[in-house]
């Protein structure tokens, strides 16, 4: 499962992104420590910035309690094809 962590601009917060997952069109999942699964709108995602390691260490932490290590992989950008095949 691809993974793309970014940063909120205006609060800090770190969110993962993650675009092989099923959502309404103009959608992609997001994870984020309170609130956890959600679907964030594709607006919000552009509006947001890259995520460093130091950054996003934490929540990748958790992902992987969740889906296990070997199961994410790490993307530094949205493929919009690869998210536009998950729309419904």
């Amino acid at each position: 499962m691809q993974v793309i962590f970014r940063k909120d601009k205006k609060t800090k917060d770190i969110v993962a992104f993650m675009p092989e997952t099923l959502v309404h069109r103009y959608m992609i999942m997001s994870y984020m420590h309170i609130g956890q699964h959600s679907e964030a709108s594709l607006e919000y995602y552009l509006s947001t910035e890259k995520a460093n390691k130091n950054e996003y260490v934490d929540l990748y932490k958790e992902l992987c309690g969740i889906y296990g290590e070997k199961e994410l992989q790490i993307k530094q950008r949205l493929n919009r094809k690869l998210l536009e095949q998950w729309w419904v």
